[in-house]
């Protein structure tokens, strides 16, 4: 009689006797690392919507990437103050929505932001720009930098529905093909991991500055709105699937340590396919982006419409001046910073403030001034050699004269406790001249008003003074010679960069050259 030398094979029995040695470690430590790592990239571009609707119907198919989906969510759902505070900002969510910060915000995060990149203006908000999203970012990209003395050309497209995927039979298939989910719910109740299976399937359902010429300058008009950026049913959709894919790993992991290995292994064993299944699904899909051309339009030939978003865009990118500028916004609180006085004060220039009183004072009403912020900001959008530092103290007035309107390019210099010797100009001292574009100290802050005018013959100057930001309203104006003010400069006691009366005529005559600027934008 033989004996067989031949191994037995294994019975389905031995396989399952084998499964409980096998110590897959049920707990966090052994998945973490796993679900923080694996398929992240993948995932987080899915659920920010960056493949279309059927990306985001399979983001969370697979356990693996999950905390990468909660970051973005938290990250996108939340306004970017926040989201950069948080530390939650990511290159990819930047490019699903960008990242800016209301103009009439003074948070902290713009000390951490630097210098933004744009000025968006929609509707009646203005943003600042320190990311582009994908949409836009790739319009932009398709702009030339026209020559250094070309005039400004504008930069407009019709108006399209954008990230709206054009294959819609294919995100068809692929939503219903994410219903594939249900078999794992099954193959884990039948195992005994019902609970495990259910927390499984959760988640399934640079501009210019104070002391910086700008670069290169594009403008473009009727742009689009992002709707991830602007709509609240987005970031509510975010919110929701941050809660539940937290909440969908908290249950796995306390399920998962106390289910037996079989179960382990086939939940496992999902995850991988859910995986490869995503993978392909994000490559299959098409962006959520689609081409748009955008068309120049040189700045004469804009429509009246177009020029007055212009308009707004300039004033827009004034007040954001005014957060970097070393004076600090304080003091420009006052200043135009909306289209409303614009047209009049475009409409009344004037060189000069017509002088009827021949006396030492006279009173005056301003209505509205026009900073250097502004003028600096159209002087680079329109192309303009003209640098900020160039109008550093320039200013238009708007004043209500007999009756009527008159603006006049005029002088408006801040003056206030020395920043290095801490003097105030109150008290006399020694003969000090505080370069030009210091920083002020913050308190007994002044603006010293000089607006050019005539008497008789001889070209003088009306003088006035007002605390901080405060200067609309009535004041009372000394009228000086230019041998006056020339005496007041020299003497040292206003702690200012201007030292004779020469230099205030350089100064008046780069605000009128400011006004013609801005005259050429209206």
């Amino acid at each position: 009689m033989s004996t067989s030398n031949s191994s037995p094979v294994p019975s389905s029995e031995s396989l399952l006797a084998i499964l409980p040695l096998l110590n897959l470690g049920n707990s966090l430590m052994n998945f973490g690392a796993l679900m923080t790592v694996v398929g992240s990239t993948v995932a987080e571009s899915l659920v920010l919507g960056n493949r279309g609707t059927a990306g985001i119907s399979w983001a969370a198919m697979s356990a693996f990437g999950t905390f990468s989906i909660v970051r973005a969510c938290m990250g996108a759902a939340m306004p970017g103050w926040i989201r950069e505070t948080l530390g939650l900002r990511t290159k990819a969510c930047d490019l699903a929505v960008g990242m800016h910060l209301q103009l009439d915000s003074r948070r902290k995060a713009r000390d951490i932001l630097g210098l933004p990149l744009a000025i968006m203006c929609q509707d009646n908000e203005m943003l600042d720009v320190y990311a582009f999203d994908q949409a836009t970012l790739a319009l932009l990209e398709g702009t030339t930098e026209p020559p250094s003395d070309s005039s400004l050309v504008v930069y407009t497209y019709p108006d399209l529905k954008n990230f709206a995927s054009s294959e819609y039979h294919v995100d068809l298939i692929f939503v219903v093909l994410s219903l594939a989910k249900i078999t794992e719910i099954y193959v884990l109740w039948k195992s005994g991991g019902l609970v495990l299976g259910i927390a499984t399937a959760l988640p399934w359902s640079q501009l210019p500055s104070a002391k910086h010429i700008g670069g290169h300058c594009i403008v473009v008009l009727g742009l689009h709105g992002n709707p991830r950026s602007t709509s609240i049913w987005w970031r509510v959709a975010w919110s929701i699937g941050a809660l539940v894919c937290t909440s969908s790993i908290l249950v796995t992991y306390v399920n998962l340590s106390s289910q037996p290995s079989i179960v382990v292994i086939l939940w496992t064993a999902f995850q991988f396919l859910w995986l490869v299944a995503r993978i392909i699904v994000h490559y299959s899909t098409a962006s959520s982006e689609q081409s748009r051309m955008l068309a120049s339009t040189p700045l004469n030939k804009l429509s009246p419409e177009l020029k007055d978003r212009l308009l707004n865009l300039t004033l827009a990118l004034g007040k954001s001046l005014t957060y970097i500028h070393p004076r600090g916004d304080g003091v420009y609180r006052k200043d135009l910073v909306s289209s409303k006085h614009l047209p009049a004060i475009i409409d009344s220039l004037s060189d000069r403030y017509p002088l009827e009183d021949k006396g030492v004072a006279t009173p005056v009403i301003v209505k509205a001034v026009i900073g250097d912020t502004v003028l600096s900001a159209a002087a680079w959008i329109i192309g303009s050699k003209m640098s900020p530092m160039d109008l550093y103290d320039s200013c238009i007035v708007m004043f209500h004269h007999s009756g009527k309107i008159i603006s006049v390019p005029a002088v408006r210099v801040l003056s206030g406790p020395d920043p290095v010797s801490g003097t105030d100009p109150e008290n006399p001292h020694e003969p000090a001249f505080v370069p030009k574009g210091s920083p002020n100290l913050g308190y007994n802050l002044k603006w010293h008003y000089w607006i050019p005018t005539m008497v008789e013959t001889q070209s003088c100057w009306l003088h006035f003074t007002v605390p901080g930001a405060g200067v609309l309203g009535k004041h009372d104006a000394e009228v000086l010679t230019d041998a006056q003010v020339n005496a007041m400069l020299s003497a040292g006691q206003l702690n200012i960069s201007l030292r004779k009366v020469d230099e205030l005529w350089d100064v008046a005559r780069a605000s009128s050259m400011g006004a013609q600027v801005l005259k050429k934008l209206y």
